[in-house]
């Protein structure tokens, strides 16, 4: 008999969300984490006096000692003691496994490069405009497993990373979508095509699968819905123009006009189609839709406005972590005005992207990049032609030459196209110190 029912590898938030549902259930837990200290490690003590923690590299033995190991997102499975487990047959599983082995009520699940969270976000508000209760989180927080300590929800909507769909098996949506994919977390991936892979897997076991059109070639069942950029033709989300006025609409069926959106940047329409689609597929009607597109002024550090100063404007994109979320970002606030530029700040870990899709993007209005962090050199060189390029020390440094730059009609958009823990806790510490260096100017 194994020692452990779950043991669960990672004591971050996913980690610990684990415990109190695990032992709700009645199983035996134990949790292991690589580092000799991790962080929050006294405080699991104290919260969980009776659990039993290990600290650091995890040893074959511990591991066996395991019915089921629930492996954290930000662990790969593919390390060699991994593989040396799969003689023992102990399933390794994400907390999304876990999750779809005990929920009660229809899952939406989200997933993509970019956009997972604004779309996850608003979609749970059109639910919640039509009457339903929702479970809102996932990958975006509060962690999966939390949700069903919580009272039962009508549905629950999910934004779900590549990290957790690599060891997800059972999970069965309503509806899902996979809103793009480009670059990203190639340095645990290695390839697009494996990278892409893992994406579709949300489609498995899914009633209503979502496809950007704008992406995907052709639709895979009698249960999808598309949407595009463009007119859609019947049974897909679009964009109708009425009288000149863009609309966002189904087959020919105008649904509401793109202006009562608060979302800056054309890019914002093709993640509130996507969220429509989804919010369709469950029967979710169009007043609803309206009430929350019309209400949602996005999420914290994702392209937000920030201050306007001698008539140029400052948007904080720091939830920008790859070259796909920046392009889709300068795509979204270029202006028909040609002499109305952008100042680019971007830069910091680069997980094996590469900017050269970035830098075709650059021309013509963008017309300075200033770059910083871990991987300054690589991300200059790829974009240097394309640009007024520019290395700096820090983000304070790329902050005040930005002030310098800009003209009246200008922006500047922080959107760094890397991750943030070369100099940073995470993105939103990044975002928040970026929007405090631009109010002080």
């Amino acid at each position: 008999m194994s020692k452990y029912d779950t043991l669960i590898l990672g004591a971050g938030e996913t980690g610990r969300s684990a415990i109190p549902f695990l032992q709700s259930l009645g199983e035996r837990v134990a949790i292991a984490d690589s580092r000799e200290n991790p962080p929050q490690i006294e405080e699991l003590k104290s919260k969980f006096p009776s659990l039993p923690i290990y600290s650091g590299e995890f040893n074959l033995g511990l591991l066996k000692s395991a019915r089921r190991i629930l492996i954290s997102p930000g662990i790969n499975p593919n390390l060699p003691i991994f593989h040396a487990l799969k003689q023992s047959q102990i399933p390794v599983v994400s907390d999304i496994e876990i999750f779809s082995q005990n929920v009660k009520a229809p899952i939406i699940a989200v997933t993509g490069s970019n956009g997972k969270s604004t779309v996850t976000t608003l979609t749970a508000k059109m639910f919640e405009a039509a009457g339903c209760s929702v479970g809102v989180g996932g990958n975006l927080g509060p962690a999966a497993l939390t949700l069903l300590m919580e009272k039962p929800k009508d549905f629950y909507i999910l934004e779900i990373s590549s990290y957790q769909l690599e060891t997800t098996d059972s999970l069965k949506t309503k509806s899902a979508v996979v809103l793009n994919v480009t670059p990203d977390h190639l340095d645990r991936h290695v390839t697009m095509s494996k990278y892409r892979q893992l994406k579709w897997r949300i489609y498995k076991n899914c009633t209503h699968q979502i496809y950007n059109l704008d992406f995907a070639n052709g639709l895979q069942n009698k249960g999808s819905f598309g949407y595009r950029m463009s007119e859609p033709e019947n049974n897909e989300f679009g964009i109708r123009y009425h009288n000149g006025t863009p609309q966002f609409a189904f087959g020919k069926n105008l649904l509401f006009p793109t202006s009562i959106c608060k979302l800056p940047g054309k890019h914002s329409w093709s993640n509130i189609l996507a969220c429509c689609a989804l919010a369709h597929a469950a029967g979710i009607s169009a007043e609803a839709m309206q009430k929350a597109v019309s209400e949602f002024k996005g999420l914290p550090h994702r392209c937000q406005f920030v201050k306007e100063l001698k008539g140029a404007k400052w948007y904080n994109d720091s939830k920008a972590t790859n070259s796909g979320a920046t392009i889709a970002a300068i795509n979204g606030l270029k202006s028909e005005n040609t002499k109305e530029h952008i100042i680019l700040i971007l830069g910091g870990i680069a997980k094996e992207d590469n900017f050269l899709e970035l830098a075709k993007n650059l021309s013509p209005q963008v017309s300075n990049c200033l770059i910083f962090g871990q991987d300054t050199d690589k991300i200059f060189n790829d974009v240097k032609n394309y640009s007024n390029t520019y290395k700096v020390k820090d983000l304070e440094e790329a902050v005040g030459m930005a002030a310098k730059l800009t003209k009246p009609g200008d922006k500047v958009l922080f959107s760094p196209a890397c991750a943030s823990f070369d100099m940073f806790e995470n993105f939103a510490s990044r975002g928040t110190i970026f929007e405090e260096l631009v109010k002080n100017l």
